[in-house]
């Protein structure tokens, strides 16, 4: 796992620039907060249900560079803190992904608060706490992740620094004995310097 790990990060901060051949290149830090979401199991034999979930945070890295006017493509890699379910009786059980995906956004060039839009498309590795693990949750495999949303950068004027703050839908797939899906509304609050 710590190989895997490792490798992934190489991958993500490499790629953007074998491919970015002089063009504007922005590195992105941001915290996301989701305030609950819904965690569903589908199994062929006891059928699918769903539970709510607690807030849950994370963080997470993008490098992205600029192909065209307005649009950028890039690569990012999130860290989702372990989160619990929201029910009436007491559990430990906590999971969590790690999401490694490429991305789209296509902003609309303003010079201070400049809006965007983002896709983002990847595998989200799947993992819980020891309690999550010994309730019958024991050979967790990752799936598909995808997010879309939009946000707005504020743009520092004279410095390669902006704030940015922005709100999706994300979506987090995995499988074990049965077909999991976590999705949630969340929000993106993050830092990002383009050189």
């Amino acid at each position: 796992m710590k190989r895997l790990l490792c490798i992934t990060m190489v991958f993500v901060a490499a790629l953007p620039l074998a491919f970015s051949q002089g063009k504007a290149f922005t590195v992105r830090a941001f915290a996301p907060i989701d305030f609950g979401g819904k965690y569903m199991e589908e199994n062929s034999f006891l059928g699918s249900y769903g539970v709510d979930t607690k807030m849950g945070f994370g963080v997470g890295g993008e490098a992205m560079f600029r192909v065209a006017n307005r649009v950028n493509l890039g690569v990012g890699l999130q860290y989702l803190f372990y989160r619990g379910f929201d029910t009436n009786k007491a559990s430990d059980s906590k999971f969590g992904f790690m999401p490694i995906y490429g991305l789209f956004a296509f902003d609309f060039n303003q010079r201070v608060l400049d809006p965007y839009m983002i896709v983002r498309i990847g595998y989200g590795i799947f993992n819980g706490n020891d309690a999550f693990t010994e309730n019958g949750h024991k050979d967790l495999l990752g799936g598909m992740a995808f997010a879309v949303g939009g946000g707005a950068s504020f743009n520092v004027p004279s410095t390669p620094l902006n704030f940015f703050a922005e709100l999706d839908y994300a979506s987090n797939g995995g499988e074990e004995a049965s077909k999991i899906t976590y999705r949630r509304i969340e929000t993106c609050l993050g830092l990002s310097f383009t050189l």
